[in-house]
């Protein structure tokens, strides 16, 4: 094929806890990195790589929105193969086509889901490690507890104490509509059922999020579920602009990133036609 500058949309899952997260680090094993090596013997010449957003490190990803785009003479298809065959374990290209020189992953998206898992229990089945936070003890968290103070935590709000002390955003104003918990079977996990164990997850969906936001709602949300919170207590530590109200961080291993959305596809995300935030595309 004729030499071409091409710009690729990838569609990109890897298992987060064999990298130091997305963002390229000299030395570090990244994602980024992995896929920029991959990728340097199938472009004819230095190229670009953008992601819809950095993962830290240890978060899985199962669609991750990337741009490649340089000079190449491989199909979208092609280049696929070839991705799929030079990179690492853990890191796999599922789709990849041909776009537009305008595409951009980042500022054309419009919204992110995450889901956030949790294991319960006195003991860890080998098949979640490094897929859930695993809680020891018995029983389930409070479902009735969790869900009434998500409830404070959606809508558009400032996000200052649930966001890192590192974070460098220019403020914490994101807008949430989806902060769901919900129980999973066990069955597919365990041989024998043991009332002593709980699955279940947590799905985040909005705008943006800050640095470990998602994290530290859910770290917050559990300490509700064990009852060393109170649900009423939200709205105090959202009023409080202060890292230090909110509860811990979560581990990075239960969090994947589960959807990048894009304009077409708002009824698929589940945001209100009202939500409105800086930014948004159709305002």
């Amino acid at each position: 094929m004729d030499r071409r500058n091409v710009h690729f949309a990838l569609v990109l899952a890897y298992h987060g806890p064999g990298f130091r997260g997305w963002q390229f680090q000299e030395g570090q094993p990244t994602v980024e990195g992995s896929l920029r090596k991959a990728a340097a013997p199938l472009f004819q010449g230095p190229f670009r790589c953008r992601a819809a957003g950095r993962t830290d490190a240890g978060v899985h990803a199962r669609d991750q929105r990337v741009l490649l785009a340089g000079p190449c003479e491989h199909s979208a298809d092609t280049l696929a193969k070839a991705l799929n065959a030079r990179l690492c374990e853990g890191i796999a290209v599922l789709q990849c086509r041909e776009v537009g020189p305008d595409w951009d992953p980042k500022s054309g998206s419009f919204a992110k889901s995450y889901r956030y898992q949790v294991w319960r229990g006195p003991y860890l089945p080998p098949v979640l490690h490094d897929r859930v936070w695993w809680i020891q003890g018995r029983g389930a968290l409070s479902q009735t507890a969790i869900e009434a103070a998500a409830a404070h935590l959606r809508g558009e709000q400032d996000y200052d104490s649930f966001r890192s002390a590192h974070c460098q955003a220019r403020h914490a104003r994101r807008c949430i509509w989806q902060l769901d918990f919900r129980p999973e079977e066990t069955a597919a996990i365990l041989a024998h059922p043991d009332e002593r164990c709980a699955l279940a997850s947590f799905t985040v969906t909005g705008n943006a999020f800050c640095q470990h936001q998602v994290r530290i709602m859910v770290g917050t949300l559990v300490e509700v579920g064990l009852g060393k919170r109170e649900a009423a207590s939200i709205p105090g530590i959202l009023e409080a602009k202060d890292r230090q109200a909110a509860g811990r961080t979560a581990p990075a291993q239960g969090l994947t990133l589960q959807r990048v959305y894009f304009p077409g596809e708002e009824a698929l995300s589940g945001v209100p036609s009202d939500a409105r935030w800086p930014g948004c595309p159709w305002d």
